[in-house]
């Protein structure tokens, strides 16, 4: 028997694991969190291809701005302090250039008149000067980016590199943190700032979940089984299986990602549900009473481990597989994170393996104690699922009714449910950086930022300047439920500035341009490649609000892409730069000029994102379904029970993502895959329900004595998991990030409904579909006493 060699091999198991331990955590401490908006697409993802381009061709093109109020913007005093935070901006690390109205004087003064012929300044700032159309034309030109356009809110935009973003997102907020108290008090927005502060969010919220669902996961154990073991077998179980995956992890070179901070939270639902199972059979075997075995804890140790040892590993191994369904995302954190979850699967079944025999032997003269006292009596909590499996068996008909009847529901349900885009809202609205986002759309016009980039010939003409600006007016014709675009800037709006300049007038285009990257080289350099590369592109900076409706948000990305696609089509542009590629995407290595046009950004980007994890989620949720009653079915040796247990736990998942829907609530991160994960956290208790059953009925009961059986046995189990998993991820809900306050109620009310399934629904289709339905009798009648 398996119970006797795990319990003989005991102490060389405990040491080995401890060895394993010893030589992983140095490893798994290396294990680091891959940040970049780049690493949540496919390597090959039309997203992220264009988006690299723009990193290529663009230099830096992730985009912050820190904006602060100031009434004396243009005066002396006003310019000088905004030429504080300027070079307080450009001294960070990554930040590879900075637009500010301190810079727009200085370009307004070294490209004047005065500054060309003399190299003399003229007195007070140039960039205030009205009679200047140089000056006049860059107000105009900024105006709603650098400042606003009544001059009392300041911004300093910094473009960062996209390698060391996150670096520089940090000491830019410690730069605002430490210059709270000074006059202006000001902010930082940006979408490399949201995502910063989401990581972190995420970060703090996945130690705190795995500190408080170990804790009172731990206090419940101790409640109810009056025993320190199960704790004891618990925390080491855990332990031992994230550090060994995270180990894993890091030499199959995978990293933590946004999804991936929960892992040893849904670690500890695997361990947890399984060692309540053994610590219930445990202790309901010490309290049958004193026999010769019974005084023997390694013998009462091999018969748990005997009776348990099947459908603990059949659980792990439909975890593994509900979660490694996560592979058929087209999101690679979401592929990874499956895989990280079906690893630590496997290795909690390896942990329990390794450790449980040894624990349950730990204090014999506690088990000799305990078993001279008979307790014949269940508990309260098993009566509560006896109950419960004899209500729903004798109103089967009624149950599954019921069931059918809420699936339908749920599927309506489902199709009003609608995905939140706005990666703002993953934030309370109370939060200082809503609160930041707000003051910007209200003073700046908008704080989404994303970029249309366009083929450029080798020699910038009138008529291609001319071509991007009827584009440009295109663009801001756009509407879209009331809402447009609030800027659109580019090198062909600078050049028409630049003709202020009298003698730059005189010249080409090409002049004009070169001597705007001579007075302004990060900008310039920002929206052209320059002439001395082989491809040259041109890039239209775009703004927008970040809070509008999901809906607005995607027709309005949609609409843009609509204008420039035709406008690229035209025979007009084609012939400027030499026609267009069949291919959309530009072709590694080929060597052919790139002539596509894109439409790119964190903003298109983060607004996709959501949208993909949702529709990712059912192709994964389809998956792990399959897998699942594939493995059930060898299991059970029966399609028809595997059939009606993953259907079943099918439901509870369907039932929240619709409750959500019909309530009005919005898809976001946290929702996004609730359903592809629900399977694997909802199984278990029926994996334990189906493998008494089938016992019992191996032993000649028929299917609804065997049901009440399995429900009295694997019940009390279920109720107390439940109860405890949803304490601990209740304590998500109060996150200051909303996607894990969403993960964390859903989760909760998914486990809720699917113990309530599992004893309620799934016996009595078994029961109903059963060819022997003779009424059930009491269990104490029969003897079905012989197992829990």
């Amino acid at each position: 028997m398996i119970g006797k060699t795990l319990l003989r091999l005991r102490i060389a198991l405990a040491v080995i694991g401890l060895v394993f331990f010893a030589a992983a955590y140095p490893v798994s401490r290396r294990l680091t969190m891959d940040r970049q908006l780049a690493s949540m697409f496919a390597a090959d993802d039309p997203l992220l291809v264009q988006y690299q381009r723009l990193q290529r061709d663009f230099g830096g093109n992730a985009i912050v701005m820190l904006v602060y109020h100031d009434p004396e913007l243009l005066s002396d005093v006003g310019l000088r302090r905004n030429r504080f935070w300027t070079e307080k901006v450009s001294d960070v690390p990554g930040v590879v250039g900075v637009l500010s109205p301190a810079e727009l004087d200085r370009v307004v003064q070294s490209m004047r008149p005065p500054a060309l012929f003399s190299g003399g300044e003229s007195p007070g700032p140039a960039l205030a000067d009205p009679d200047d159309a140089l000056a006049t034309g860059f107000l105009d030109l900024f105006s709603g980016y650098t400042h606003s356009a009544d001059r009392d809110q300041a911004a300093v935009v910094a473009i960062l590199d996209p390698e060391r973003a996150d670096q520089a997102v940090h000491l830019l907020r410690s730069v605002v943190k430490d210059a709270e108290s000074t006059q202006g008090r000001p902010v930082l927005v940006g979408e490399p700032v949201l995502l910063n502060e989401g990581f972190d969010l995420l970060q703090r919220d996945g130690d705190r979940l795995a500190t408080w669902t170990i804790a009172l996961l731990s206090l419940v154990m101790v409640v109810t089984l009056r025993n320190l073991r199960f704790m004891l077998l618990s925390v080491t179980c855990i332990a031992w299986s994230v550090v060994m995956t995270r180990a894993l992890a890091v030499l199959a070179g995978i990293e933590l990602s946004m999804v991936s901070t929960i892992l040893t939270a849904i670690v500890t639902v695997v361990v947890v549900a399984a060692v309540l199972h053994v610590g219930i059979l445990w202790k309901l075997q010490i309290d049958r009473g004193p026999t010769a075995k019974d005084d023997d804890p390694t013998w009462t140790a091999a018969s748990v481990i005997n009776r348990l040892w099947i459908p603990v590993a059949w659980t792990c191994l439909t975890d593994a597989a509900g979660f490694a369904s996560l592979a058929a995302s087209g999101i690679r954190p979401v592929r990874d994170f499956g895989w990280l979850i079906a690893v630590a699967a496997l290795m909690a079944l390896v942990a329990l393996a390794m450790f449980t025999p040894i624990v349950l032997t730990l204090w014999p003269r506690e088990h000799r104690r305990n078993s001279i006292t008979p307790v014949h009596r269940p508990g309260a909590v098993a009566n509560v699922a006896t109950r419960l499996v004899a209500w729903a068996i004798g109103n089967r008909r009624v149950v599954v009714a019921t069931a059918v009847f809420l699936g339908i529901i749920a599927l309506v349900g489902l199709r009003r449910t609608e995905t939140e885009t706005s990666f703002l809202k993953n934030f309370r609205d109370d939060s200082p950086l809503v609160q930041a986002y707000h003051k910007v759309e209200r003073d700046l016009g908008g704080a989404g930022v994303w970029d249309i980039t366009l083929p450029a010939p080798a020699v910038i003409t009138e008529d291609y300047l001319e071509s991007v600006r009827t584009l440009q007016t295109e663009l801001r014709a756009i509407r879209v439920a009331d809402q447009s675009l609030t800027k659109v800037i580019s090198m062909a709006d600078a050049e028409r500035v630049a003709m202020a300049v009298p003698l730059l007038s005189l010249g080409t285009p090409e002049i004009r341009l070169a001597a705007m990257r001579a007075a302004f080289p990060a900008f310039s350099d920002a929206l052209l490649v320059p002439p001395t590369q082989s491809q040259r592109r041109l890039r239209i900076m775009l703004r927008s609000r970040e809070q509008l409706p999901a809906d607005t948000k995607l027709r309005l990305i949609g609409r843009v892409q609509d204008v420039v696609r035709r406008h690229i089509a035209t025979q007009q542009w084609q012939g400027m730069v030499g026609g267009l590629d069949s291919d959309s995407s530009p072709s590694k290595g080929s060597g052919r000029p790139d002539k596509s046009a894109a439409v790119t950004g964190y903003y298109v980007m983060l607004s996709a994102l959501v949208r993909r994890l949702v529709a990712d989620q059912w192709i994964c949720f389809a998956v792990s379904f399959a897998l699942v009653w594939l493995l059930l079915a060898v299991m059970t040796a029966s399609v028809r029970l595997s059939l009606t247990a993953v259907i079943a736990n099918a439901l509870p998942a369907t039932l929240v993502l619709a409750t959500l829907g019909w309530l009005g609530g919005r898809v976001n991160l946290g929702a996004a895959m609730i359903a592809a994960v629900s399977i694997g956290m909802s199984i278990d208790g029926s994996v334990h329900f189906l493998h008494h059953y089938r016992r019992c009925r191996r032993m000649g009961m028929n299917a609804p004595l065997a049901s009440e059986s399995a429900g009295s046995a694997v019940g009390a189990a279920m109720l107390l998991a439940t109860v405890a998993l949803v304490v601990g991820f209740g304590v998500m809900a109060n996150s200051r990030f909303v996607p894990t306050a969403t993960f964390g109620v859903l989760v909760a009310a998914t486990l809720v409904l699917g113990t309530l399934v599992n004893l309620t629904v799934l016996p009595a289709a078994i029961v109903g579909w059963a060819k022997d339905q003779t009424d059930a009798v009491d269990a104490s009648d029969d003897g079905s006493d012989d197992g829990p």
